[in-house]
């Protein structure tokens, strides 16, 4: 598995990334408008509770599950074994957290039959069993089984959600395309895992290494979902909620392709690790550090350039809160991808639980204080805000941490260009976007304007990812012409 290619499992799993979140995305305009802001904002609010049990139900799994199978890439004996020990321990808190939601949210909810259908999300993670084929790098297998599931149900909510009456009808069909998507990766399973013996299962041994990510997995989630959370508690409706939730679904997209590297890179290092290849493992930290900041850079300004123009179009009237939240959150792509690296990428691989354990905690107490004091006075942008500023404290902390390994000044010497690239595209971007009126085709004009720019001072500066793409075109030109 160590042969694979890097390119192809990122290109892989970015698509798979972007499925998960381009099914929303696409039928957003749609739902907007048939639901609009306030259901979409009780929505919003009703899965960020849910939430918080499927983190109980994960326990850790995705992340301790895929490392643990990286470690035995070679030996399906021991991969077995270490998959359903890991699965049976999954289905025991799986079935916990559903009879804890139903006594204490189910059946204490005004809203009884949205909680009930919420509750396939939490029954997900019993049959999710993607970290085997993240382990394995086997991202095609994640991409393929999960294509048509998605297709099918974006299909499905232009055919059934017709009014605002169909809220239920629209939250089933989201939660069970990602229910249905998992159950499929079942099918494949077998040419990875076989059944054992259940008295070589070996659960005792991996409670304390779910445990001690489950932990952070905490903080983590919390950063996701504490926001809707209390804008839903501090807020007089759900309209707060409505922006909220459509600037995130815009900003978790844009996440997606500057994050994917990282879980491509997770299973290459903990493979590394295995083998106490130090220097392999600095060079991929640095390889990544330089690809975030190649994509997170003009992605973050171009978001802020392209918000004005986009969000009237895209999400329709009564949806103008959104703008400036989605303009403070396009910086929360740089700093996650950063913290993505340090974190998801080097010090969960290479066994640093209780450094990882640390930084999120910190990010995670600094997310809730600054929430508290940011969300009662600005809403929506107080908490894009407090995002933020607290997945900065992270990648500080974790500066510290890694400092000795990774040399940071190097890192800004090869970096900097992508920042200075990116703030001249926006100024453009920006400028034009004065002069432009808000519809589809005038948001396409100024992200290729964007495109443009960024990729020209990328090319007349040589940049060696940029040299990289040209030599493959270069050589499959070659390849094409002798077989002419």
């Amino acid at each position: 598995m160590k042969n694979s290619s890097i390119k192809k499992n990122f290109v892989l799993y970015t698509c798979f990334r972007i499925l998960n979140i381009i099914t929303p995305l696409i039928t957003a305009p749609y739902i907007a408008r048939v639901l609009g802001v306030k259901l979409i904002g009780r929505f919003s609010y009703a899965y960020s509770i849910v939430a918080y049990f499927v983190l109980f139900a994960t326990l850790g799994t995705s992340v301790y599950g895929q490392r643990e199978i990286s470690y035995c890439q070679e030996d399906k004996e021991k991969r077995s074994v270490a998959f359903w020990s890991i699965e049976i321990i999954s289905i025991f808190s799986t079935l916990c957290s559903l009879i804890i939601y139903y006594v204490f949210i189910v059946r204490k909810s005004n809203d009884f039959l949205l909680y009930i259908i919420l509750s396939l999300g939490i029954l997900n993670v019993l049959f999710d069993t993607a970290w085997v084929y993240q382990g394995m790098e086997d991202f095609s297998s994640i991409f393929v089984k999960n294509a048509t599931v998605k297709i099918v149900s974006i299909i499905a909510i232009f055919v059934f959600v017709k009014s605002k009456e169909d809220l239920y009808i629209y939250t089933l069909i989201h939660v069970l395309s990602t229910l249905l998507g998992s159950i499929s990766l079942w099918i494949p399973i077998k040419k990875y895992v076989s059944l054992v013996d259940v008295h070589k299962l070996e659960i005792k041994k991996h409670i304390p290494g779910l445990i001690s990510l489950f932990i952070p997995t905490i903080a983590t989630t919390l950063y996701s979902y504490i926001d809707k959370t209390m804008i839903g508690m501090f807020s007089t409706d759900s309209v707060e909620n409505g922006y909220y939730e459509q600037a995130y679904k815009i900003s978790t997209l844009t996440q997606t392709l500057v994050t994917s590297v990282g879980a491509v890179m997770f299973p290459r290092i903990g493979a590394c690790f295995k083998d106490n290849n130090e220097e392999k493992i600095k060079d991929y930290m640095y390889t990544s550090y330089r690809f975030v900041s190649l994509l997170g850079f003009p992605l973050c300004f171009g978001i802020i350039g392209i918000s004005k123009n986009f969000v009237p179009w895209f999400f329709g009237p009564g949806y103008e809160g959104t703008i400036p939240i989605l303009m403070v959150l396009a910086f929360h792509n740089i700093v996650i991808a950063y913290s993505n690296v340090g974190g998801v990428q080097y010090l969960i691989p290479t066994r640093q639980h209780n450094k990882y354990t640390i930084t999120v905690f910190i990010g995670s107490i600094t997310n809730i204080l600054l929430n508290s004091i940011l969300i009662p006075l600005l809403f929506g942008v107080g908490a894009a805000f407090a995002s933020i500023l607290s997945e900065s404290v992270v990648v500080a902390v974790q500066i510290v941490m890694i400092k000795k390994l990774i040399n940071y000044k190097k890192i800004a010497g090869e970096v900097y260009k992508y920042l200075i690239f990116s703030i001249i595209m926006f100024l453009c971007v920006y400028f034009i976007s004065g002069f432009l009126s808000s519809s589809f085709f005038n948001t396409m004009i100024l992200i290729i304007v964007g495109f443009i720019i960024y990729s020209t001072f990328l090319v007349l500066t040589k940049d060696p990812f940029v040299n990289q793409i040209i030599d493959i075109i270069k050589k499959k030109r070659i390849i094409k012409g002798n077989k002419l």
